[in-house]
């Protein structure tokens, strides 16, 4: 009889908290480049177009 080794449920629910958390990692890095862009074009029109 072959002997099936099962993986610690514990290790997936690591590996899914770590994949998650790199996912709002990128999503995090996502949503502050948009408001990097938008704040330093706001600040462009700002000087070049006058307050």
């Amino acid at each position: 009889m072959t002997k099936t080794t099962h993986r610690n449920a514990m290790d997936d629910r690591t590996e899914a908290w770590m994949l998650q958390r790199q996912r709002n990692a990128r999503m995090g890095w996502v949503l502050g480049s948009i408001a990097v862009a938008f704040f330093v074009g706001f600040v462009a029109k700002m000087a070049l177009l006058g307050g």
